[in-house]
This record gives C-alpha cells, sequence and structure tokens, in this order.
C-alpha cells in the first residue's frame, strides 16, 4: 500500500468518501483483515480525510491490464467516488435472492452513463468457503486512527461512475474481439429462440450449420497439428439485425473480412483478426451481437443441421413476470436471431494480434485468455487513471433500446476469449467509431499490478 501512498492520486482533494476496490484472489485473506481494511481506509481517504469512509470490496478473476495488454499479474484496481453519487444504495438492505440464483457468483454492476456492465465476480469456496466476495465497509476516520464500523456481504451492487461524457448508447462502447470470420455473412432463412435452422447462400435455404462444418473441417483437416488453436474450437456468430436501408446494409456486409481459408499463413491470421477486430467493433456499434456456439450439427430430418447460440443474456435470472414476455415474443420472432437477419461465424484464436494501445484514463471490463499465462514483473506497476477488471464466466452490457423503449432492452454478452468492452480517449482514431470519449475529470480511477 505504500506504492498507492507515495502517488499524488491519493491526495484525494476531491473529498471522496468512498470506493470501489478490485482484487485478485490472492487479497482474499487481506480483505476478512480488519486491520488491513482500516490501513487501506484511512490511505484512501488520504488528505481530504472525511469522519466517515465506504469501501466495496470485490474478489475478481483478473485486474484489467491497460489497453493494449493481455497479460494479467495480482493487483488491485480503485475507483473513488462521493457515497451519493457512486454508491447510493450501498447500505440498503438488498431483496433475497432468487432459488435460481442461490448458487450464482456475485456480482457488480457499472453504470457508464447509459450503458451498464455487469462483472461477475472469481469464485472463492476455496480461499474463504464463500462462493464469491463482495464486502461493504464503512469506517469512522474523525479520531486520529481508522475504525471499522460496520461490513456487510452483498450478493449485487450497482456502482455509478459520474461524468458528462460518458457513453450515452451501447455503441459508444470500445469492444475488442480478436475473431477471425469462417464463413461470409448469411441471411437468416430460419430459426426459433436461440436455434438458427437454416441460412440463406445465393436464394436457397440450407441446414444452418453445414457451410460452417465444411469450413472448420477443411481448416483443421489440411493444417491438422500446425493449427493455432490447439484446444476445442470456439466459435462465435455474429448477428447483424435487419436495416431500414437495405442498400447501405448490403455495402456494409459486403466489406466484411474475407473468410480464412485454409492456405491462410499465422501472420496472414493475425492481420485478419486484427482487421476482424475492428469491423466487429464497428458492427457492434450498429447494432450486431456475438453470441456464442454452444452446438450444432448432426441430426437427421428436422434436426439436420441445427445450430444453439448460448441463451444467456443476463448474469442474474429474470423475473417470472419478464421470463414469461419474453417467452411470448418469442413464440412470434426469435429474440436471438430472427429471420431476416444476417449471421455469420467466426473462430477465437490462441495465438491473438496486437490489441491497439489506450492512455489512460480508462475503464475497462473483459474475458481472460483461455491459457491465461501471469506476467513477470521485475517492479510493481502503479497505473493513474486506470480501473477495470476481467471475468472469466464473460461480462454482460444492457441499454435501453434504441429503437423503441417500449421494447425489452438491448442485453448482450462478450465472453470471447481476450475480449474487453472499454470507454477511454481516442477510439475514434483507432477503431474507426464516431462519438464524444470521456474525460472522468471527477473520478478517481487508479491499479497497481504486483
Amino acid at each position: 500500500m505504500d506504492d498507492i501512498a507515495s502517488k499524488s492520486l491519493s491526495a484525494n482533494s476531491s473529498g471522496h468518501d468512498a470506493a470501489v476496490v478490485l482484487a485478485t484472489p490472492e487479497f482474499v485473506k487481506s480483505f476478512e483483515n480488519v486491520g488491513f481494511m482500516e490501513s487501506l481506509a484511512s490511505l484512501l481517504a488520504g488528505s481530504g480525510r472525511p469522519d466517515k469512509f465506504h469501501i466495496l470490496g470485490a474478489i475478481v478473476d483478473n485486474i484489467a491490464p491497460q489497453l493494449g495488454s493481455y497479460n494479467t499479474s495480482p493487483g488491485i484496481s480503485v475507483l473513488r467516488g462521493h457515497l451519493d453519487h457512486m454508491l447510493p444504495h450501498l447500505w440498503q438492505p438488498e431483496p433475497s435472492r432468487s432459488s435460481e440464483d442461490k448458487d450464482a457468483l456475485s456480482a457488480l454492476s457499472f453504470s457508464l452513463g447509459v450503458p451498464k456492465v455487469t462483472l461477475p465476480l472469481a469464485r472463492t469456496t476455496f480461499q474463504n468457503n464463500r462462493t464469491s466476495t463482495l464486502l461493504a465497509s464503512t469506517f469512522d476516520l474523525s479520531g486520529s486512527g481508522s475504525r471499522m464500523e460496520n461490513q456487510l456481504d452483498r450478493y449485487a451492487q450497482e456502482v455509478f461512475v459520474s461524468d458528462s461524457d460518458l457513453p450515452q448508447k451501447m455503441g459508444d462502447l470500445g469492444m475488442w474481439a480478436p475473431l477471425v470470420p469462417m464463413t461470409p455473412p448469411r441471411m437468416v432463412a430460419a430459426s426459433f429462440g436461440n436455434i438458427v435452422r437454416g441460412v440463406e447462400i445465393e436464394g436457397q435455404a440450407i441446414p444452418a450449420s453445414t457451410e460452417l462444418e465444411d469450413a472448420v473441417n477443411a481448416f483443421y483437416g489440411k493444417r491438422g497439428n500446425s493449427a493455432i488453436n490447439t484446444g476445442p474450437v470456439g466459435i462465435w456468430a455474429l448477428i447483424t439485425p435487419k436495416s431500414d436501408y437495405a442498400d447501405a446494409a448490403t455495402s456494409w456486409l459486403n466489406g466484411s473480412p474475407t473468410p480464412l481459408s485454409v492456405d491462410t499463413s499465422e501472420s496472414s491470421m493475425q492481420n485478419l483478426a486484427s482487421k476482424t477486430a475492428k469491423y466487429l467493433h464497428k458492427s457492434h456499434q450498429r447494432g450486431a451481437k456475438l453470441l456464442q456456439v454452444l452446438s450444432g450439427g448432426g441430426g437427421w430430418g428436422a434436426k439436420k443441421g441445427l445450430l444453439s447460440l448460448d441463451p444467456q443474456r443476463t448474469h442474474f435470472s429474470l423475473s417470472e413476470e419478464e421470463e414469461m414476455h419474453r417467452f411470448t415474443q418469442s413464440m412470434s420472432e426469435s429474440t436471438f436471431a430472427p429471420t431476416g437477419c444476417t449471421i455469420q461465424f467466426l473462430m477465437a484464436l490462441d495465438d491473438v494480434p496486437g490489441m491497439p494501445e489506450y492512455l489512460p484514463p480508462s475503464i475497462v471490463f473483459g474475458v481472460p485468455g483461455t491459457h491465461q499465462e501471469l506476467s513477470i514483473r521485475s517492479g510493481k506497476l502503479f497505473m493513474g487513471g486506470h480501473f477495470g477488471a476481467l471475468s472469466s464466466k464473460g461480462i454482460f452490457v444492457t441499454a435501453p433500446n434504441e429503437r423503441n423503449d417500449m421494447d425489452p432492452p438491448d442485453e448482450r454478452k462478450l465472453s470471447v476469449p481476450n475480449s474487453r468492452l472499454f470507454t477511454a480517449e481516442g477510439i475514434d482514431e483507432q477503431m474507426g467509431g464516431f462519438g464524444r470519449m470521456p474525460t472522468f475529470a471527477e473520478a478517481g480511477l487508479m491499479a497497481l499490478l504486483l
């Protein structure tokens, strides 16, 4: 903690009285140590030293490294602010967990302007006999020291990030997803719920999995042991909604990256993945969604060639009323891949391309790699103006429906290994996006990687 104390950011000139502290599992025992938490509260209160200071502490799978890096290491990440603005519901009673969520991991939801990102926490069963660790604590700093007054377990908490320049819609969030296309975009010919039955190629409907299976089998059949991916193939579907402007939509889809071929070299594959990631970011801005393909192919008759898409769109279960409402909707048309939208299949890579670098300030959430290796540092790395974490369970993002406020919200799950959702300055230049990016003038952001 001396490393944070030595930084000017800990001075607390804004008079913040609360902090969200994310930490890797190496800090589980420290979070349950009263002396450590009292020292942390005193440190984060800094020279502002309010009479009361509040900490919401969460154990996460990984601290998000700075944008441009995939390497993770043990550490903590801090978002500091005012209790009334950042954590207005911290001390309000929580509703009881639903029976469906009794074994679910606790989660934090970050309101980043209009979009809300939900981050499932790490599983800590073997470290402290808790499914996950989310602790709210308050400290009395009115005297010369720091004294913990109260500590409660939480299973869910919303965090409000305050800044006038935060994203005003889903597409204002930056997205990085290192995938390569296996097929061109195709129109969905038949679907039901999260099942895609058929796609259209040159005016003819074929089973949904046919083209994808042929592409995967051809790629691995020729490359064999030299293939970059060494584990099970991870496939995602890019679902692009129907557009009211058919010509513009067709032009956009025609510009999608060329699918992977059996002759693609490893260096060309990296270039393709980088190009595709930027295309996916711009598709995300246009309302497209990435859904993991869970199973498919095989079967006979009516079941031949079906593809099952990941149906999970929220971390916690929906109410019975909301479930029924959405089921009723799906009876008339799939809410995952409706007929007439386009679908393109993409594959995840173990050997990921370089990620664009962004200087702080930045807030980053994402998913670690499947073969994540901890980085080895010669010394501790302090990052002022940077905050975020990675979840192995994926992250969830929601925003009001832009077409009709009366429709269900726009809900998406990002589960691609090494993927990121973020706010940072300069997304326009690096990713070809649009819109203003935040300055985080009043947010106290910092991370310390050990």
